[in-house]
């Protein structure tokens, strides 16, 4: 029911355009991981982590 209400909500709003697929895909995505790893951490401070 809910559908059908948005559906025509979104019609008179915006015509025929209105009725097309809309993607669910959030605007933004504010926990998204950075795109760059932090460098590794050694387990004894703040030492330099020592290649393997």
């Amino acid at each position: 029911m809910y559908s059908a209400v948005r559906l025509v909500s979104r019609h008179r709003a915006e015509g025929d355009a209105g009725l097309h697929d809309r993607s669910s895909r959030p605007h933004s995505s504010p926990t998204r991981t950075h795109h760059k790893p932090k460098p590794a951490r050694s387990r004894h401070g703040n030492q330099a982590a020592l290649p393997a």
